[in-house]
């Protein structure tokens, strides 16, 4: 497309939505190396955004797709980069995340290498809070999903079962339990934990336990919809 419109092709010309595309397009090949080339894309937009292209500045969308590459990518220090961009976001360019960007960046945090973890763990927290005060973004339920994930790869002991048994309260409240989150629950947690969560000794599957925990479970990620557990207890590591 670029070469197109190089060429003269002026009814053929590149923009924020296809640069964003192709963007999204590297984040969802999970391939080792697709931060460094989603960022390549990046840069050429804010480049040609620079130049004068219109339509060019990056958007919530490019910054989502962004965070997501870098999150199934090799990078080193996940946690602290998907910070700066989270902050770039906001300060230098005046976009307001949502709930799509906080996953992201949560994200970031789940796959982060072991050397990182505690600031990984940090930093979930930090987006976990302002999910669960915010007046204008709701969390899904693949937050909690991947909250659970950094908890798992960044806790242990007693801190892992502490954060777990208040963010399963803030889950089950918001009527976003899902059936995956529940396995995966079941399969990292010491038993007697996971049974003092769901309240029962058996097999457990979402159809046993209470509807209300998972009322909300089909609304989407972008819906403001639906019940949401308001908190300002804080998390806090020991």
């Amino acid at each position: 497309m670029m070469m197109l419109h190089k060429s003269g092709r002026r009814d053929v010309s590149p923009d924020n939505v296809s640069f964003s595309s192709c963007i999204d397009a590297y984040a969802k090949s999970k391939a080792s190396d697709a931060f460094g080339h989603a960022q390549r894309l990046f840069n050429k937009m804010r480049e040609l955004d620079a130049e004068g292209m219109p339509n060019m500045k990056p958007n919530k969308v490019t910054y989502n797709a962004l965070i997501n590459a870098l999150a199934f990518s090799d990078h080193q220090e996940k946690a602290v980069e998907a910070q700066r961009l989270l902050h770039e976001m906001e300060l230098s360019h005046n976009i307001s995340p949502d709930c799509l960007t906080y996953n992201a960046v949560l994200r970031a945090c789940a796959y982060s290498y072991a050397e990182e973890s505690r600031e990984a763990l940090r930093l979930a927290m930090e987006i976990f809070e302002v999910l669960h005060v915010s007046k204008t973004i709701r969390p899904s339920y693949h937050s909690y999903d991947i909250f659970f994930n950094v908890c798992r790869k960044a806790s242990k002991d007693d801190e892992y079962e502490r954060l777990v048994e208040l963010a399963f309260k803030l889950c089950t409240n918001a009527g976003l339990l899902h059936p995956k989150t529940l396995r995966s629950l079941a399969s990292n947690a010491r038993k007697p934990f996971f049974q003092k969560l769901v309240g029962s000794t058996g097999f457990v599957t979402l159809k046993d336990l209470p509807p209300q925990w998972s009322r909300n479970t089909r609304l989407s990620t972008r819906s403001s919809r639906g019940n949401r557990a308001h908190s300002t207890r804080k998390l806090a590591l020991t």
